[in-house]
């Protein structure tokens, strides 16, 4: 439960297919920058980012300490990287090695966090503050040795729910930067909306529900919760509750919370709920003074949603919308009168009352959904975004994460022609967040991050070719690019300390200038209202709202006040006003009358917090830059170790081990070392690995012995089992290279072995054996439509080799196709292989039982695994296996298999199935090694084993 927990520290703001674990790239050329209680590692284009962070983070380990009540005592590696081009963070609270990672490029303040004084400052505080919070360590007689022995690594309050873990980082978020989301107007709004409409979740659902948003929840309310807690109870209460969880009784949460105020959790928080509404209602009085500051409401819409566009001709708009079941994409709607529509709803009532003259015909209190006109679906899974019209209505520029070979990715710029539906790729590795065209469509002004910075951009779009108009830095970042209609300005927005400010940038020479008055306030995603009158975001107001801003200079003017929060707002051809407006399950789309303007309000009382704004800076820091040491090389890192144990419980027996998996923070140079013993002839042995990423490709060596006897199987198949008894010695080399692409990702792989091999069965002499091999496997996925994922997946090995001075060649193949809707999904998956006939029988394939955990799969391919099957069931120098299965980790299977040597131990068999499986990744910052979980129960139907169910449970590793 603990170790869960510890997975469920990473602080995701991307919904997407990529993911960072396939995106770490070891072979760089890393630097390291080492503090009195820190090492930073980074990639070599975040130098300065880096050297910021290493000159801050002493001080914020300093005042995060005093708030929080304890100081790890570790020195703690932070890896600073850009894998996906998009914001994030994680803390990783090991008692043995503590880690951070810190993905540098800054989020949007359309993201909520509007205030920051640098986005490095504020992970630092996040997810510094989570280390201090989760490594205090239990007063527990026996947790120190266990902790340094590796058994338990985990501190007693990484059990903590979630919403205590995420919720309690972003209260000191807020209270050391005195900015954040606690102090955000977005915060405030979301809860706000929550209350009104009776969503507030329950308590059970704080960590992580199924619903628009759920997954802030944590962040969100948590931290309001705790803030609430902390005002009744006062500062010294948080840190009471942790010392509380970490007594020598090993307290769990909720006890451990009653007793520091009062009463349990989920009753303290109903009591907070209460108080929520009740303040949210009071906030509404004030903001109901306003008439009409909500404009109209256009379409009710669910989920997430990018910024809207309207075509320049007023007929249709475009839109990025998150479906309830996939990433969803750029969506075109029309926006002419519905007439089909209304008739055809006109007929169906018309039914309706024919059959039954007493009905009621529904009450539609929405709007009349627009009509969809095209979609663009993701591609690999991944969606694109930022859709923004051409002059001609019919082509948009849009963006999408595209896959660098090495597994990174950049976010790039694409032209999707509506009327024919293709897409066309304008760059390439650029990291184009979003884009404008100018109106000639030669070119498109553009939003660029790298580096931990975001700049802004002029694009070719024949040629791709970009050059900067603004250039950013990591205090002086910009966001949102809109092209005045008159081609000869940009607007865009600019942080400058902790607020951002609207700016005015001429094309033609690049000169800027700062537009709105100085107030203090946060305003932002400008769009253009004319050639001297701009539209932006802004929450001068306590609430995100909209105002008009002259270029000319004077007073904002209030366009639309709202609830919960304004977002995206974009002008069309007749200059009405079109804007996201928040509610509890997602963003509707609003729209105000041309010209509107709203009378001047007072901001909205803080009293009402957490309901309303309030911005605590009485304790915020302010974290001087101090000097750093001259940075290094990373070389091989600073190693560690983690204690490793796997067992397996098949058909062919039982296998146990315990061993080691040492490392680097980046998983440069990894080794697994571990031995084990089986029962009933399982598998016995010992291994160690050593795999060195630093290069491309990467290169691995190994050096094992096993013994593997299924003549004391419990289950015996057959005669040639007693032949097949095997005490194995030998050692492989391999260099794999691993490129990614539009779809997924290939990988190739060459390598050899060489080896000894006897039977201890029949006291034969040890034989020679000799082979090399090659592989190459893919693993691709395809959205032919919406809503629609296929995959594709595949392995092909070939291997030549000598045993006891017979040659042989083999091949082997897993193909696997499947399609997943958002109901299910289904899987075909096709395994076969062929071996010489010379080949003796040690060469031969058998089906059944378990891979050796000491040898690399590729030098024992002809050991083909079924956990729920006895070893050998069938085999021989062919086979080929048939499996239909449900997609997911839970899935039913029916395998097909046959197999023989000219009908010397082949059979055909029908199994049925239900497994469990569920992938383990490598966590470098862990020294976690990848591993394989799986639980099930086969059940044959035919053959010698016909009517025998077998169970089985696993948990293996690999190096």
């Amino acid at each position: 439960m603990r170790l869960l927990a510890t997975l469920l520290l990473s602080s995701t703001l991307l919904a997407s297919a990529l993911t960072a674990q396939e995106a770490e790239v070891p072979s760089l050329r890393w630097q390291t920058i080492r503090t009195e209680h820190f090492r930073i590692h980074y990639e070599p284009e975040l130098a300065e980012w880096a050297r910021k962070l290493a000159g801050q983070i002493e001080g914020v380990r300093t005042a995060v300490a005093a708030r929080v009540g304890y100081t790890p005592p570790r020195v703690i590696d932070i890896i600073v990287e850009d894998p996906l081009n998009v914001p994030n963070g994680s803390a990783w609270p090991l008692l043995t090695y503590p880690a951070m990672r810190f993905w540098a490029t800054p989020p949007a303040p359309t993201s909520g966090l509007s205030n920051l004084r640098g986005w490095g400052e504020v992970l630092a505080v996040h997810e510094y503050a989570h280390l201090a919070h989760l490594l205090r360590p239990s007063r527990a007689p026996l947790a120190f040795p266990l902790a340094v022995l590796g058994v338990l690594p985990l501190g007693p309050i990484v059990g903590s729910p979630a919403w205590v873990v995420e919720g309690y980082a972003t209260l000191i978020e807020g209270e050391l930067t005195g900015a954040g989301r606690p102090n955000s107007a977005l915060r405030a709004g979301v809860l706000r909306t929550l209350a009104l409409e009776g969503e507030l979740p329950a308590y059970a659902a704080l960590d992580n529900t199924n619903r628009f948003n759920g997954g802030a929840m944590r962040y969100l309310v948590g931290s309001a919760y705790l803030e609430w807690l902390q005002a009744a109870r006062g500062d010294s209460a948080l840190p009471q509750l942790w010392r509380r969880m970490t007594s020598r009784s090993d307290r769990e949460f909720p006890d451990a919370f009653t007793g520091t105020f009062g009463e349990p959790p989920q009753v303290l928080y109903r009591r907070f709920s209460a108080e929520v509404t009740q303040r949210a209602f009071a906030a509404k009085t004030e903001l109901d003074a306003v008439p009409n500051a909500r404009g109209e409401l256009t379409q009710r819409w669910g989920q997430a949603s990018g910024a809207p566009d309207i075509s320049p001709n007023g007929e249709r708009l475009v839109i990025r919308r998150v479906t309830p079941n996939g990433p969803g994409g750029p969506m075109l709607y029309s926006l002419l009168p519905d007439t089909a529509g209304v008739r055809r709803d006109s007929t169906r009532l018309a039914k309706l009352l024919k059959k039954d003259p007493e009905d009621v015909a529904p009450y539609q209190p929405f709007p009349r959904a627009y009509p969809r006109l095209a979609v663009l679906g993701p591609v690999g899974g991944v969606p694109y975004d930022a859709p923004r019209f051409f002059a001609d209505g019919d082509r948009v520029l849009v963006t999408r994460p595209v896959r660098l070979r090495d597994g990174r990715a950049r976010s790039d710029l694409f032209v999707w022609n509506t009327e024919n539906g293709k897409v066309r790729r304008v760059t390439r590795g650029a990291g184009i967040q979003l884009a404008d065209p100018t109106p000639d469509g030669r070119e498109a002004v553009a939003l660029q991050c790298g580096a931990g910075t975001c700049s802004v951009v002029v694009v070719d779009l024949s040629s791709g070719a970009q050059h900067v108009l603004a250039v950013g830095g990591i205090d002086r970042g910009y966001s949102g690019v809109r092209v005045s209609p008159d081609g000869r300005y940009v607007a865009t927005a600019r942080q400058d300390g902790a607020r951002w400010d609207v700016y005015v940038i001429e094309l033609a020479t690049g000169s800027a200038r700062r537009v709105g008055p100085q107030d203090g306030a946060a305003r932002y995603a400008a769009t253009w209202e004319s050639d001297s009158a701009l539209i932006v975001v802004s929450d001068a107001s306590g609430v995100q709202g909209l105002e008009r801003l002259s270029l000319t200079g004077g007073a904002a003017t209030a366009v639309a006040q709202t609830l919960g929060a304004a977002m995206h707002p974009e002008v069309g051809p007749d200059g009405r006003i079109w804007w996201l407006d928040l509610h509890a399950r997602g963003w509707d789309l609003r729209s105000s009358e041309a010209g509107t303007a709203l009378p001047a309000t007072a901001p909205l009382d803080g009293i009402n917090f957490p309901a309303t704004r309030r911005v605590n800076a009485a304790l915020a820091q302010d974290f001087v830059v101090a000097p750093v040491a001259a940075p290094q090389a990373y070389g091989a890192g600073p190693w560690g170790a983690i204690l490793v144990a796997t067992g397996t419980n098949f058909a062919d027996g039982e296998t146990w081990s315990l061993g080691g998996s040492f490392g680097d923070p980046l998983g440069r140079g990894t080794v697994l070392a571990h031995a084990g013993v089986g029962r009933f002839g399982a598998w016995s042995g010992a291994r160690a690995a050593y795999t060195w990423r630093g290069w491309r490709p990467e290169l691995q060596l190994q050096g094992f012995t096993t013994d593997y006897r299924p003549s004391q199987h419990a289950f015996r198949t057959g005669p040639l089992v007693d032949v097949l008894d095997a005490t194995y010695d030998g050692g492989s080399a391999s260099v794999t290279l691993r490129r990614s692409g539009r779809y997924g990702r290939t990988t190739y792989r060459v390598g050899g072995s060489a080896g000894s091999v006897r039977n201890p069965t029949l006291a034969t002499d040890a034989v020679e054996r000799q082979l090399g091999f090659a592989s190459l496997a893919g693993d691709y996925t395809f959205t032919p439509r919406l809503g629609r994922r296929a995959q594709l997946r595949y392995q092909l090995d070939v291997s030549t080799g000598r045993t006891d001075g017979r040659e042989w060649q083999r091949r082997v193949a897993d193909i696997t196709v499947g399609m997943s809707v958002p109901a299910g999904g289904a899987n075909l998956r096709l395994r076969g292989g062929d071996v010489s006939k010379e080949a003796q029988y040690f060469e031969q394939f058998a089906i059944g039982g378990t891979a050796s955990p000491y040898v690399d799969a590729a030098v024992l391919a002809q050991r083909v695994e079924h956990p729920g099957l006895a070893f050998a069931i069938a085999g021989g120098t062919r086979y080929g296996i048939a499996t239909l299965e449900t997609a997911g980790p839970l899935r039913a299977y029916h395998d097909w298999i046959a197999a023989g040597t000219d009908g010397v131990y082949g059979q055909t068999l029908r199994v049925l199935g239900l497994e469990y499986a569920m992938a383990i990744p490598r966590i470098t910052v862990m020294r976690v090694p990848p591993g394989h979980l799986r639980a099930g129960v086969s059940h044959t139907l035919n053959g010698q084993s016909r009517n025998v169910t077998i169970g089985y449970l696993g948990l293996s590793i690999a190096p």
